[in-house]
């Protein structure tokens, strides 16, 4: 691919960057369900904070349109300007107009975006309690080193946290991890990214052997 630098000596991003990136963008056409329904798979009727609880309403279209200057790609271009910002994993009503495959769905996304009577996500009593289903019979695990939290029945639980993962916030992994009782154990760690299960085939054995208590949770 071509390197920085241009006609009239100017700032050029590199040809294999620029590829990379519209490769990337396919997918919101090769998988278009993921354009439909990202952000409305997290509303919950049980969740604390009401906005949580639907309409979605392109929230992160919202939340980009508040941080204004910042995400002003323009004038973030010229020379002393701060870093032009990206998003990851994040949706927006306008890809329906940019994306051609996505067109047709336009009508049923706004209708998701619009939705306000979302039921339970997730019943915590279940989580917390382990049970595996109807009829099912849950095992025992130890519950991670140092931790109070609730019950240890049900399947046993094994999870790498990134320390600065760049999509999920750490503290939003370890919250999640507690609705699973004593059961969870969690590897926290800055060695890897939010990738990390396809970086490095090493990561699932570390976490498989955690869950069967082979291993000690990394420190």
């Amino acid at each position: 691919g071509g390197g920085a630098g241009g006609g009239g000596g100017g700032r050029q991003l590199p040809d294999n960057f620029l590829l990379a990136v519209e490769q990337a963008q396919q997918h919101f056409e090769t998988n278009p369900l993921y354009w439909l329904l990202h952000e409305s798979i997290y509303c919950d009727a049980n969740a604390k904070d009401p906005a949580a609880r639907g309409p979605s309403g392109w929230a992160a279209e919202k939340v980009q349109a508040s941080l204004g200057d910042e995400w002003q790609y323009a004038s973030n271009l010229e020379a002393g300007a701060p870093p032009v910002q990206l998003t990851g994993e994040m949706v927006y009503s306008w890809m329906a107009e940019d994306f051609a495959w996505l067109r047709s769905l336009k009508p049923a996304a706004e209708i998701l975006a619009a939705k306000s009577d979302w039921g339970p996500l997730y019943d915590p009593a279940v989580l917390g309690g382990g049970k595996t289903g109807e009829g099912g019979e849950g095992l025992n695990a130890s519950p991670t080193p140092g931790s109070n939290a609730g019950p240890t029945s049900g399947p046993p639980v094994a999870a790498l946290v990134s320390y600065e993962d760049v999509y999920v916030e750490r503290a939003f992994s370890e919250a999640t991890a507690k609705l699973l009782g004593g059961r969870a154990r969690l590897w926290v760690t800055n060695e890897f990214q939010h990738s990390g299960l396809r970086d490095d085939p090493t990561v699932f054995e570390r976490l498989l052997a955690m869950s069967k208590g082979e291993v000690a949770i990394p420190s």
